[in-house]
């Protein structure tokens, strides 16, 4: 038995320590109005899945862009759109959930008032889950900076 619960918590541990999503930021200006796109795209590894930005409160942890460190002159219009979602029973919650597998992709629309070079972060919060186990939520800071033209 007790070799059974240490087992247990190795193996917990041993997940917390693996990364299985890799996040990368790319932003585009999309025409001469200033309008401009982040994207930012999560490598997810086989076997586990994200959560969408809309749950409900009881659920799982959604994940969560903050762009508080975002220039002044950058308006941001709306919330991410999500892109790759699925939606499908998670047994861990008991319920129908909005879910990435794979790949999760999410674009920012903006505007910039002025054209000038700008850099920031951005932390994204998100949790992952497999079948047999949820790792704790986690705050991954993505880079994001001007288009190289």
């Amino acid at each position: 038995m007790i070799f059974r619960f240490v087992c247990i918590i190795f193996s917990v541990l041993h997940a917390i320590g693996q990364t299985p999503v890799l996040w990368k930021a790319s932003t585009q200006y999309l025409n001469s109005n200033h309008a401009l796109t982040f994207t930012f795209e999560a490598e997810i590894a086989p076997g586990w899945h994200m959560y969408s930005q809309h749950l409900k409160a009881d659920g799982p942890v959604p994940t969560h862009f903050d762009f508080s460190k975002c220039p002044g002159f950058i308006a941001l219009t709306g919330l991410p759109e999500e892109i790759g979602i699925q939606r499908e029973f998670v047994p861990a919650f008991g319920d129908t959930l909005l879910v990435f597998h794979n790949r999760a992709r999410f674009i920012q629309s903006a505007t910039a008032s002025v054209l000038k070079p700008f850099s920031f972060d951005v932390a994204i919060d998100y949790m992952l889950c497999n079948e047999r186990m949820c790792l704790p939520p986690k705050t991954e800071i993505v880079h994001v900076k001007s288009p190289v033209k």
